[in-house]
């Protein structure tokens, strides 16, 4: 028999997860802000999801996180990176953020994605993560979220590609490829 949860419809719920990497946050940050604005009429529910690291940077830098945080479909929560407060989190300590999140930060991550902090909040309904978190990826799948990967990358990184790409020789293929092997 199903529950009269499981028969109301659920109300659109994104959750936004990106690598706590700035350049990385604030391209997400925008997604979140863009799909709160022109998402709210459909009823539209974004969750921005940092860690607790960078979301006190975003609290206290940024005026968007005011702004944002009167938004009634829009809501902020952050999980530990489980790196010490005074540990950097700069690009030489990259590989160590990495090891963390994905050792530490995967059970409070699962745990936003249950409903534990839903606070009268519908359901998670989707993810979008960035491409080099695979746990969150996974974590969603297991639940029976669909996951967006999106990979965000700077102007600069776009342009190098740009560039490498003609310096290249890469071979055309006069019939189309059918195997891998």
């Amino acid at each position: 028999m199903e529950s009269a949860r499981e028969k109301q419809p659920t109300a659109p719920h994104v959750l936004i997860f990106p690598l706590p990497v700035q350049g990385l946050v604030n391209s997400m940050f925008r997604l979140a802000d863009a799909l709160s604005t022109d998402g709210s009429d459909a009823g539209l529910h974004v969750t921005f999801l940092n860690t607790d690291h960078n979301h006190g940077l975003l609290c206290n830098f940024s005026s968007s996180h005011a702004r944002l945080s009167r938004c009634p479909l829009f809501r902020f929560r952050s999980i530990p990176d489980g790196l010490p407060a005074d540990n950097p989190r700069s690009l030489p300590h990259f590989l160590e953020l990495m090891h963390s999140l994905r050792t530490r930060s995967v059970e409070p991550y699962r745990e936003i994605l249950r409903g534990g902090e839903n606070e009268g909040w519908p359901p998670v309904t989707c993810v979008v993560v960035d491409g080099f978190i695979p746990f969150a990826v996974d974590a969603a799948q297991e639940l029976g979220i669909p996951a967006i990967v999106s990979r965000t990358v700077s102007a600069a990184s776009l342009w190098q590609l740009e560039r490498f790409r003609f310096q290249v020789s890469i071979p055309s293929f006069s019939a189309p490829v059918t195997s891998l092997d």
